[in-house]
């Protein structure tokens, strides 16, 4: 509706899900021309960001990689993993493994216990070798964790229970090009999503993703306290944890982010 020289409203255009739209309900056409041009209208947030454990943007210096999450947590890197400007998918940096790297992310595995997850963020190969991973989380033995890795020649996605390894395989992961990756607990069943498409399910019922107090690790398959040899060769920007909600992320298709990750 339209007001004495203004426009009264919630929303023009409607929102992706997850996110809203932070301006004033109540503005006028000057207003909403100057918000336009500074690029600052409308402010999009995150629904679930009180839920976010971890978000790195990876735009910082060299080996200090920041965590704007609400809780913000220590992140360590080892060996020559750092903030590059050689690949980006959003802003002008992502946190790159190098030839040795590995960042150990402060996220540990009795955080999750059997809540609902969604790790995701946008990935890029530049070469792999067998038993590669981007990240991992075991510490010692099966009792917990995650992994999203390659060896027999497939991608895969894991879940640790005390009984096993539970596997999403032949995830469709390109090489050299950014994709969005997205690993979901959703009740009793676990997604992998490629830029957007289910890549496959598996059932882990009540299973809490507990037993290893180790951190997930970008670049190793398990904690790191120093350089990695078995990470991917590539470059991971925009990486989010949620803890408690799998942000409707439960179909055969999802929302592929089109920006980066707000932080609010």
């Amino acid at each position: 509706m339209r007001g004495p020289g203004g426009y009264i409203g919630f929303r023009r255009v409607p929102a992706a899900s997850g996110v809203h739209s932070a301006a004033s309900g109540v503005w006028t056409l000057r207003e909403a021309e100057s918000f336009k041009r500074a690029g600052t209208w409308p402010v999009s947030s995150d629904d679930y960001f009180s839920s976010v454990a971890l978000l790195l943007h990876g735009e910082g210096s060299g080996a200090t990689i920041v965590d704007s999450s609400p809780t913000p947590k220590t992140v360590t890197a080892y060996g020559d993993a750092t903030q590059s400007t050689t690949q980006a998918k959003w802003g002008s940096k992502s946190i790159s493994r190098g030839t040795n790297g590995a960042v150990n992310l402060g996220v540990g595995m009795n955080g999750f216990g059997s809540a609902n997850f969604v790790i995701e963020g946008w990935f890029y190969v530049v070469s792999v070798s067998d038993f590669n991973w981007f990240y991992g989380s075991r510490l010692t033995g099966i009792t917990g964790g995650v992994h999203f890795n390659y060896f027999s020649g497939t991608w895969k996605s894991e879940f640790a229970t005390g009984g096993g390894w539970l596997r999403v395989d032949n995830l469709a992961v390109p090489t050299s090009a950014w994709f969005h990756y997205a690993f979901v607990r959703s009740g009793t069943t676990v997604r992998t999503y490629i830029n957007g498409a289910s890549q496959g399910s598996v059932t882990v019922g009540t299973s809490a993703l507990t037993g290893d107090t180790g951190a997930i690790t970008l670049f190793s398959s398990a904690t790191a306290t120093s350089s990695s040899s078995n990470g991917v060769n590539g470059f991971v920007d925009d990486l989010r944890i949620t803890i408690g909600t799998d942000r409707g992320y439960t179909g055969s298709t999802i929302a592929v982010p089109t920006a980066a990750f707000p932080d609010s």
